[in-house]
C-alpha cells in the first residue's frame, strides 16, 4: 500500500517541482483558450486543473478501475489488481508539451496516482488535465469566478441567462459552459478581451436585445 505521505526526508511544503506533460495540440489549445479569456498565465491554468482532478472524488474514482497497485488517498484506500488492463495509451494524434508547476505536497499525490496505474507522472498529468478540461461543472465555475470579478452583475446574469437558452436549444446535446459561450462571444465581438465588460456587453445588445 502507498499513501500520498513521502517517508525519509522532508520537503518544503511550499516547494514546488517543473512538470511538463505532453497533450494533445486539441487539449493544449483549449487549454491556451482558457487561459486567455480568463487572463490567467497558462501554468496557473494547468495547476489549478490538475488540482481540482486530483481532489474531485468523481475523476479519482473513474480513475481507480485501472489501479494495477494499492494506495491510501484521501482517507480511501483503494484497492490495486496487477491484473486489472492499463489505462490507455497515448491518443493517437500531434501532441505538445505544457508546463506547469507543483506544490511537493501536490506532486507526492500525483506521484501516487502514477505508482498506483503504473504510469509515469507526467502521464497522470496528461490524464488529469483531460478529465478536468471535460469536467463541465469545473470549467463553468472556473470561468464564472474570473467573470464574477470583471462583470457587473447584470451582465453576469445576463450571461447566464443566454447560457440557459443556448442549452436548452441546442441540438448537439452537449452542454455549453461559460467558457464555451465566452469563446464564441470573443471569436464574434471585435473587442479586445482586456475590455471584456465593453465585449460581453456588445454581445448581448448585438444579439439578445431588441
Amino acid at each position: 500500500m502507498v499513501g500520498v505521505e513521502t517517508k525519509g526526508k522532508r520537503h518544503r511544503s511550499d516547494k514546488k517541482r517543473d512538470v511538463k506533460p505532453t497533450i494533445l495540440v486539441e487539449l493544449k489549445d483549449a487549454i491556451y483558450r482558457l487561459s486567455y479569456i480568463t487572463k490567467t498565465s497558462v501554468k496557473d491554468v494547468v495547476e489549478q486543473m490538475i488540482l481540482h482532478s486530483i481532489n474531485s472524488r468523481k475523476i479519482v474514482d473513474d480513475l481507480s478501475k485501472y489501479f494495477r497497485r494499492q494506495i491510501h488517498m484521501n482517507d480511501t484506500i483503494f484497492r490495486g489488481n496487477i491484473e486489472m488492463p492499463r489505462i490507455a495509451k497515448r491518443e493517437e494524434g500531434e501532441r505538445e508539451q505544457v508546463t506547469t508547476r507543483l506544490k511537493q505536497r501536490d506532486y507526492e499525490i500525483v506521484s501516487a496516482l502514477a505508482y498506483a496505474l503504473d504510469v509515469s507522472p507526467t502521464r497522470v498529468c496528461a490524464i488529469l488535465l483531460d478529465a478536468a478540461m471535460h469536467d463541465y461543472d469545473f470549467i463553468n465555475s472556473y470561468v464564472k469566478k474570473y467573470l464574477t470579478t470583471e462583470l457587473m452583475p447584470g451582465q453576469l446574469n445576463e450571461l447566464q441567462q443566454i447560457l440557459v437558452y443556448v442549452n436548452d436549444v441546442d441540438e448537439v446535446g452537449e452542454k455549453l459552459s461559460l467558457a464555451d459561450l465566452l469563446s464564441r462571444i470573443v471569436n464574434e465581438v471585435s473587442v479586445p478581451i482586456t475590455k471584456l465588460k465593453d465585449t460581453v456587453n456588445d454581445f448581448i445588445i448585438k444579439n439578445w436585445r431588441d
